[in-house]
């Protein structure tokens, strides 16, 4: 099992129970305080709390009632502390910009996470791509 294997599933987890619960108080805390977020158009938030706010933006609005499921999951150590994470996910319930209903769609969220010696496994660098329907989920 890789190092902190059990601790960075969890942290997933805890990131998809946020999201489902459109609560991004609780989604953000898995966060890093200097982390960077990037979303699949492209739009950014930097640190915990610019994480909070955009997602408290977003869960009002368009994703207010979305689902998040994990399909698959992917982790690298890169070295101590620090390990990369594909994740493969599907939503839906998601609004289109224009009013309408956006159909389920895949994402792959591609993370940096990181662990200092004291403290608990955080996402430093999030990065989101939407999928095409024919790629292909985790090997």
């Amino acid at each position: 099992m890789v190092e902190g294997e059990r601790a960075i599933r969890a942290l997933v987890a805890e990131f998809r129970a946020g999201w489902n619960a459109h609560d991004a108080a609780r989604l953000s805390a898995v966060f890093a305080e200097d982390a960077d977020f990037t979303n699949y158009r492209g739009d950014q938030a930097h640190g915990r709390v610019g994480v909070r706010a955009f997602h408290a933006s977003v869960f009002e609005g368009i994703f207010r009632e979305t689902v998040l499921a994990i399909d698959g999951l992917r982790i690298r150590p890169v070295r101590e502390g620090i390990a990369s994470v594909d994740v493969w996910c599907s939503m839906s319930g998601a609004s289109s910009r224009e009013g309408g209903l956006r159909p389920p769609y895949r994402e792959l969220v591609s993370l940096l996470v990181t662990r200092n010696e004291s403290g608990p496994w955080q996402i430093l660098v999030f990065h989101s791509q939407d999928l095409p329907r024919s790629a292909p989920g985790p090997a």
